[in-house]
């Protein structure tokens, strides 16, 4: 019981699902935007919270619970995106379905405990996050020594190593009990920097429709609040603005 208790860990993949998920959703709901994004300006600061879905354990038993929660904060002005995980004292469960008043009462509880006005939730499963980090053809890591996990599938060199979906979700799920929880936030935030840098590059961007052409299925596993007019804008200021400061935290109970 205690080893699958500990298996649950919170995932900061939040900045990855973002920027791949949006691509995906304007795509998916309005493919005549991209390419030739319209005319339109990103004015306000956008605060996100991202849910990472545990649909591998829960969902078994048939609760559905947060597995990652991560807090996107995009200040415009500054060119600056703060990301936060979100660790709290015992991780919240939606019973058999999430709905918009669950969701719209765990917004305003987290927004309580980190001190900004959240309106807007990304929620995204297991499966669905492997999928979109295979549409982009995986990502690269650089690791400082080896690691092999054989429960796992992970067999990692030291130096650059090339990770598929499952391979990315495994290695930011994998917990060390020789080591504390700042290994995990590491590895966290190593998954996280290395989508970006993924995702940030051109050919990603601007080729979105091409990118998720065939991957359809993944809305299943997707949910999210964010109005249209706001998506394009966030795709546009992405796309403008590579020079973005990116930041990290951890926001606890």
């Amino acid at each position: 019981m205690e080893k699958a208790k500990l298996k649950k860990i919170y995932i900061a993949v939040g900045i990855a699902i973002l920027l791949l998920a949006i691509g995906f959703y304007l795509y998916y709901f309005y493919p005549q935007v991209i390419p030739g994004l319209a005319s339109t300006s990103l004015k306000q600061d956008v605060y996100v919270l991202i849910v990472g879905l545990d649909d591998r354990e829960s969902v078994v038993e048939g609760e559905i619970s947060a597995d990652a929660i991560v807090l996107a904060q995009l200040y415009v002005d500054n060119k600056e995106l703060k990301i936060s995980n979100i660790i709290l004292e015992e991780k919240p469960s939606f019973g058999e379905s999430i709905d918009a008043e669950k969701l719209t009462a765990f917004l305003a509880d987290i927004g309580k405990l980190a001190s900004v006005e959240l309106n807007y939730y990304f929620t995204i499963s297991y499966q669905g996050f492997i999928d979109l980090v295979d549409k982009l053809g995986g990502i690269t890591i650089t690791r400082e020594e080896e690691l092999n996990v054989p429960d796992l599938n992970l067999a990692l060199k030291q130096g650059n190593n090339n990770l598929s979906g499952e391979e990315a979700l495994n290695y930011a799920r994998f917990y060390d009990y020789t080591k504390d929880e700042q290994d995990r936030a590491k590895r966290q935030q190593e998954i996280i920097s290395a989508i970006i840098d993924k995702a940030l590059q051109e050919t990603t961007l601007v080729n979105i429709p091409q990118m998720f052409n065939t991957a359809i299925s993944t809305y299943n596993s997707i949910e999210t609040n964010l109005e249209y007019t706001l998506v394009v804008d966030l795709i546009e200021f992405l796309i403008k603005n590579r020079e973005i400061s990116i930041n990290y935290g951890v926001i606890a109970e």
